[in-house]
């Protein structure tokens, strides 16, 4: 799926902060909701490392195949668009960047930190199995 990168568009890479929550309901709807946090690592001209978090938010059941696999620490790309809300949080007003993912890749960083996109099949018997190939977009 080819995203349009002229309006809202974002691609991060990050972590998973913890398990998705599914399937959170729309009141009087049918559509459902997985949300998870990722944290994304930048590097400062010091060296030192800061961490931003994002709240991603997938709507319908299109990505349940990927996201059903991941867990705490997970390695993934979320692409889509930015959703800025202005919520009170103990008094002070904040910020909050919340994405609308689209799509997602799920991948694997080897010793090397060589990526590797995590493929995942089902056999007859609903079987689970994974494979990596190298990911040549990250």
């Amino acid at each position: 799926m080819k995203m349009n990168t002229k309006n809202n568009y974002i691609r991060l890479k990050g972590n998973l902060a913890d398990i998705p929550s599914f399937n959170i309901k729309i009141p009087d709807s049918e559509v459902t909701i997985t949300s998870f946090r990722i944290g994304v690592d930048t590097y400062k001209s010091s060296g030192t490392k800061e961490t931003d978090w994002f709240n991603i938010n997938f709507i319908g059941k299109d990505h349940l195949h990927i996201l059903e696999d991941l867990i705490k620490g997970s390695l993934v790309i979320v692409e889509g668009r930015v959703r800025i809300q202005n919520k009170d949080f103990e008094g002070q007003p904040k910020t909050y960047f919340d994405i609308q993912g689209k799509t997602i890749k799920h991948l694997y960083e080897d010793s090397n930190n060589e990526l590797f996109k995590v493929h995942r099949t089902r056999d007859d018997n609903h079987r689970r199995s994974f494979s990596t190939s190298r990911n040549k977009s990250s």
